[in-house]
């Protein structure tokens, strides 16, 4: 498929940048992000559009695209569906992680677990689980997987 910086209809333009991975800083802000791929290429730009609050229009030029609203064939409509205001945001939950100071951010799941080493008991330490801040309980085990409904529900396809 050629992919142009503009798409045309009704004699009017669009135009867009082509962002690759060595743009996605904080410092970059856009309106939305059309994601050409499969639901990893969606998945992968979840942590910086939640870090940005931006949403993303995912167009299905991948194998699965279960998360893709959109089919490889169907670009300019959702280009123009999203410029006519003809778009409901859906919604989704994203897990957010807080880990040696850093932030993290996970549409599907999120997995700790233990390395093994020589030098280190069998267990990780206390894992603290909170909901929009709110204390749950703390773990200790091997590991712990977290997953959103949209993780869920995938792994049950």
């Amino acid at each position: 498929m050629i992919f142009k910086n503009n798409i045309q209809k009704r004699g009017k333009y669009i135009n867009f940048p082509r962002l690759e991975d060595n743009h996605l800083s904080d410092s970059y802000s856009a309106d939305v992000l059309f994601s050409l791929g499969g639901d990893g290429t969606i998945l992968f730009l979840t942590e910086f559009a939640s870090r940005n609050q931006i949403p993303i229009i995912g167009i299905n030029v991948g194998r699965l695209g279960f998360l893709a609203e959109y089919e490889r064939g169907d670009v300019e409509k959702a280009v123009l569906a999203w410029k006519n205001n003809e778009l409901v945001l859906d919604k989704r939950v994203i897990i957010k992680v807080n880990y040696k100071e850093k932030e993290y951010f996970a549409l599907n799941d999120v997995f700790l677990h233990h390395v093994y080493t020589e030098l280190v008991g069998n267990m990780i330490t206390d894992i603290d689980i909170k909901i929009d801040d709110k204390p749950v309980n703390v773990l200790k085990g091997d590991g712990i997987v977290v997953s959103t409904p949209t993780g869920s529900t995938a792994y049950s396809l």
